[in-house]
């Protein structure tokens, strides 16, 4: 048996690999409230943490002594938390070392920022939400966001300075790919394409013909498969979903997502929209249902037990 473990708000996510037609998944999705409070044995072959970013630090260092638990068990274990890179960490960690071109910064230590900085976003740290108001193009304009988000009581702690790197791949489109990693196999997402440079949900009916056959292709053929996995092993990040756009050819990675919504019935009313996303949802039901393997029986020391916080 696989278990995938979240936040009890966010057990949605995986219901596309639950719903999959015609793949046997012996997968079931539990709360990390679920697990510490387990007193029977418990069964698993494997085991997937995620959601790190919606923890604080005592829930992450107790998931983190359950995780090397598990693998002293000898069970399976992807997303080692002490090993993930978070968002902030990820991509200011890429930027350094060349291999994202982007930077970003923590709003709470008030940046200031060279002019050749700018255009730059608010966005909070653990949301994978829009960002917080529109592209700032100036010092001024940052600090005032910055005061602003101050007096209406958001703390600054959660919040990124982002650098805005823009790429519409024609006149009012952008688009955003997606790519998974589950243990050793990374493979792309359906893109998805919208009217707004921060892409999130898409735009129904936007895509061209010529546009739609780029999407075949790139579910097909799986391009920047190997950049994404360096991508992947630097994060750390075993089990997730790639958000990024190509500019010039080279892969731009906007986040991984530990918790990444499945793939499930597309609202498209084309149906080889909806043909090309049940073919990227199969893909991630086969690619978790290959992690099975003997189960481990095992009873959790009383030490993990009890803990209601999640």
């Amino acid at each position: 048996m696989i278990y995938l473990f979240t936040t009890f708000a966010h057990k949605y996510t995986t219901c596309g690999i639950h719903q999959a037609k015609g793949a046997r998944v012996p997968a079931r999705t539990r709360s990390y409230s679920w697990l510490f409070r387990r007193y029977r044995h418990l069964r698993a072959s494997a085991v997937v943490f995620t959601d790190f970013d919606r923890l604080d630090y005592e829930r992450q260092m107790a998931v983190t002594k359950l995780a090397k638990f598990f693998q002293e068990q000898g069970v399976r274990v992807l997303n080692r938390p002490g090993r993930v890179m978070e968002r902030f960490e990820l991509l200011h960690s890429l930027h350094r070392s060349g291999m994202n071109p982007y930077k970003v910064w923590r709003a709470e230590m008030s940046p200031s920022l060279e002019a050749s900085d700018f255009p730059v976003f608010l966005k909070s740290e653990g949301s994978h939400d829009h960002p917080l108001g529109g592209i700032l193009n100036s010092q001024a304009e940052l600090d005032d966001a910055l005061i602003a988000l101050r007096r209406a009581g958001i703390p600054l702690h959660f919040i990124l300075v982002t650098q805005f790197v823009d790429a519409p791949v024609r006149e009012g489109v952008w688009m955003r790919y997606t790519s998974y990693r589950i243990a050793n196999q990374v493979f792309a997402g359906l893109p998805v394409f919208e009217n707004a440079p921060f892409v999130k949900y898409g735009t129904l009916g936007l895509p061209s013909e010529k546009e739609f056959a780029y999407m075949q292709q790139v579910v097909r053929e799986n391009h920047h498969a190997e950049q994404l996995k360096r991508l992947f092993e630097h994060a750390g990040i075993e089990y997730g979903r790639a958000d990024y756009m190509v500019k010039d050819g080279q892969v731009i990675l906007f986040e991984i997502n530990t918790n990444p919504t499945i793939p499930r019935k597309h609202g498209s009313s084309r149906p080889e929209i909806r043909a090309l996303s049940a073919e990227s949802q199969m893909q991630v039901a086969r690619a978790v249902a290959a992690l099975d393997g003997p189960d481990v029986s095992m009873r959790l020391p009383k030490s993990y037990r009890g803990r209601a916080w999640f």
